[in-house]
């Protein structure tokens, strides 16, 4: 997630599927019932059958008549192990499903036939053989691709926004407001059209969005007021922590385990970061104060508490253009105020070139990439997502270099290649996909 800073295009800020349902307690079969005499000779005999349920777990139900009387036994298994390649061309969505029906029939006239019945079952995409039944090893590899194009693109979208602030003179808290403004008209629509709003009624869904508006809000105005203390190049760092916070964090709330390869991909990444931003310190000097450091720290913590909410919200499958038209009309409304207020003191007179670049903030940096963003979330780990949205502060030179004809440093460049090299390691060596828990 972004937020405007002060003149200047050089720093940008930070910026599903249901969880495993437990499997069915798993009961023996109870000792089948013989059925009443029959009254017009033997009563053909009965054959079990099963069939699969949610998690993996399938309930038989053994049948059997007798002179045309049924009688039924119903009784739970548990699936072996998912141990077998799927069939050709199977198309399953989660766990172990069983797909046959008992094998054995009944033989005992008269009375209710069949034993348990015999379990055939497939993995599903992604299982690993010989995993848990109903354990969910991750989506399909073209879904879990799916989410780090849609993450790394949000992440080079937003590397313009430093761009376009340059271009605009409009005060950067009217700036903000006008941004998310135009966000929340555009997605306004689309949410109308698609019907996406009814998704912020689901049980759960409308204090988690009230709390990643919060966080977003909090986390663009922590960073303006950073910025202002300590200056772009300790604000970007210190913001840029988030994915530290995530790593520790996410295992304990969304039960989503933090990978080795996280730890090292951090350690390269802000190891990139900091090289990135020594040519801002040597200019600007080391200007930190404790309220400046506290800001710093709060805009990072606060984008850590943004992901983690849409990292949930995409596990109820609340689509990601639902949750950003209300994040963006919550935070345009927080921000009018101060905004009218700078933009009185300033004696500010707005133009079309301020109004375009608001425009373009809006429609291109938060309606399009937010929306991706947390789209993506749904596919793969927020501690990866966290490190691949890295490519933000990388991308940021290159759009000057482009529209504003600044040549990026050695010390930019070397520090960019670290943080690529970063993101390759996790989409390469990272674990797949885990069905996190929903927030509490």
């Amino acid at each position: 997630m972004s937020g405007e800073g002060e003149g200047g295009g050089g720093g940008a800020a930070p910026g599903g599927a249901p969880p495993p349902r437990a499997a069915a307690p798993v009961a023996a079969p109870p000792p089948r019932a013989a059925a009443a005499p029959s009254r017009g000779g033997s009563g053909t005999a009965g054959a079990g059958t099963t069939g699969g349920t949610t998690g993996g777990t399938t309930r038989g139900t053994t049948h059997g008549t007798s002179g045309g009387a049924e009688g039924v036994v119903d009784y739970a298994v548990a699936p072996p192990p998912c141990s077998t390649a799927p069939p050709p061309g199977a198309d399953r969505e989660t766990g172990c499903v069983g797909t046959t029906h008992g094998t054995t029939p009944g033989t005992t006239p008269g009375t209710t036939g069949g034993t348990a019945g015999v379990v055939d079952y497939a993995p599903a995409p992604g299982a690993t053989p010989g995993a848990a039944p109903g354990t969910i090893r991750g989506g399909r590899p073209r879904e879990r691709l799916r989410g780090y194009l849609e993450v790394g693109l949000a992440s080079l979208a937003n590397g313009s926004i430093g761009v376009m602030v340059t271009y605009a003179d409009m005060p950067a808290s009217m700036l903000l407001c006008l941004r998310m403004a135009f966000a929340a008209a555009a997605l306004g629509v689309v949410v109308l059209v698609s019907g996406s709003w009814r998704d912020l009624r689901s049980p759960g869904a409308p204090l988690r969005v009230l709390g990643i508006s919060a966080a977003l809000a909090l986390n663009l105005i922590m960073y303006f007021l950073a910025i202002r203390s300590t200056g772009v190049a300790v604000a970007i760092f210190l913001s840029y922590l988030a994915p530290v916070y995530l790593a520790f964090v996410a295992p304990r709330i969304l039960h989503e385990a933090t990978d080795r390869i996280v730890y090292v991909a951090l350690a390269i990444g802000l190891a990139g970061m900091a090289v990135i931003l020594v040519p801002g310190l040597l200019l600007e000097g080391t200007r930190l104060s404790a309220a400046g450091l506290f800001c710093g720290w709060a805009a990072g913590a606060s984008y850590a508490v943004y992901l983690l909410f849409a990292k949930s919200l995409r596990g109820r499958h609340v689509r990601s253009t639902a949750v950003v038209f209300t994040q963006s009309a919550f935070t345009a409304a927080v921000m009018l105020v101060p905004g009218l207020l700078a933009v009185s003191a300033a004696h500010y007179h707005y133009s079309s070139t301020d109004l375009l670049m608001a425009a373009l903030l809006g429609l291109l940096t938060t309606a399009f990439s937010f929306s991706i963003f947390m789209d993506g979330l749904r596919y793969i780990r927020v501690q990866h997502a966290s490190i691949v949205a890295y490519l933000e502060p990388v991308s940021a030179p290159i759009y000057a270099l482009v529209f504003l004809s600044q040549v990026p440093s050695g010390w930019t460049v070397a520090g960019g290649a670290m943080i690529v090299v970063a993101g390759i390691l996790v989409i390469l060596y990272g674990r797949e996909q885990l069905e996190p828990e929903l927030l509490g």
